[in-house]
C-alpha cells in the first residue's frame, strides 16, 4: 500500500466510552503532512483520549481510526517506527544517564538521528552525562522531545510538552520545535492547556468541548467562525468557543 496516499491520521465517527461515560462522542478528523495541530480544551475535554485512541493505545467503542490507510490496530512494525508520541509524564528510567537512556532507545529504531540528537542536546541545554534524576522538570520534557525528533518520525503527537518551563522558555523551545519539525513536512498534533503558547505555532486548531469537536480547521479562520475578527488571538476565540 502506498501510504503517500493516504492523510497521516484519518478518523470516522470515533466513539469512546470509559466506565459509562462517553469521552469522545463522533469525532471526524484528518490530519495531512505539513500540519501543525493544536488541540484545545478544558480538562475533561477529551484531549489526550483523542491522542491515545489516534495511537491506538486507548480502545474506542464505535469508528474508525486509520494511519497512512492503515486500521491503527494493524500497523506494521515499520509503520510504528514513524510514529513518536511524547505523554504528559515522561517514563524514562530514573537512574540511567541521558546518554545510556539515548543509546538504548537509538536500539529499537532503525532511523536515529545521532548529529541531531548532539545539536539538540547543545541547545537545549541537557548535559549527556547527567543521571536523569538530576534533571529538572523541564530538562525531562525536552529530552523526551530529543528522543521523539531522534527517530525522524512522519507523525508526532505532544501532550502537554513545555508545562514545566516558564514562559519564556517555553517561547523560545517552541521556536526551536518549529524549525526542526517544518524542515520536513512532518505532521504534528499537540495539546496545551496554555492557549497563548500556540499563537503563532500552529497553522490548524482543533477545539474540543465535552467530547466533541466544536471547530477544526486553519487558525486563520477560526476567528470568523466565531463572530470575531481575523485578528482575533487564540485566547478570544477560546474563550468565545468554551463561554469563558
Amino acid at each position: 500500500m502506498n501510504n503517500e496516499l493516504h492523510p497521516t491520521v484519518k478518523i470516522e465517527n470515533l466513539c469512546v466510552r470509559k466506565a459509562q461515560q462517553t469521552v469522545l462522542n463522533n469525532v471526524n478528523l484528518t490530519v495531512h503532512p505539513g500540519q501543525v495541530i493544536g488541540i484545545l480544551g478544558h480538562n475533561g475535554s477529551g484531549k489526550t483520549t483523542l491522542m491515545e485512541t489516534m495511537l491506538g493505545f486507548c480502545e474506542f467503542t464505535s469508528g474508525k481510526v486509520n494511519l497512512w490507510g492503515v486500521d491503527v490496530d494493524q500497523l506494521s512494525a515499520t509503520e510504528k517506527q514513524k510514529i513518536a508520541y511524547v505523554p504528559q509524564q515522561d517514563e524514562f528510567p530514573e537512574n540511567m544517564s541521558v546518554k545510556d537512556s539515548l543509546s538504548l532507545y537509538s536500539s529499537f529504531y532503525t532511523q536515529w538521528n545521532h548529529d541531531l540528537v548532539e545539536e539538540l542536546l547543545a541547545g537545549w541545554d541537557i548535559d549527556k552525562n547527567k543521571k536523569i534524576n538530576q534533571l529538572s522538570g523541564g530538562q525531562k520534557q525536552k529530552l523526551s522531545i530529543v528522543h521523539a525528533l531522534a527517530i525522524s518520525p512522519e507523525l508526532i503527537v505532544l501532550d502537554e510538552p513545555v508545562a514545566s518551563l516558564d514562559p519564556i522558555a517555553r517561547s523560545l523551545f517552541l521556536q526551536q520545535l518549529t524549525k526542526h519539525v517544518s524542515v520536513q513536512q512532518r505532521a504534528l498534533i499537540i495539546s496545551s492547556h496554555i492557549v497563548a503558547d500556540l499563537e503563532g505555532f500552529i497553522n490548524t486548531l482543533w477545539l474540543l468541548k465535552d467530547g466533541k469537536v466544536q471547530w477544526e480547521g486553519p487558525v486563520e479562520q477560526v476567528g470568523q467562525a466565531f463572530g470575531l475578527s481575523d485578528t482575533a488571538s487564540l485566547e478570544q476565540v477560546y474563550r468565545k468557543a468554551m463561554h469563558v
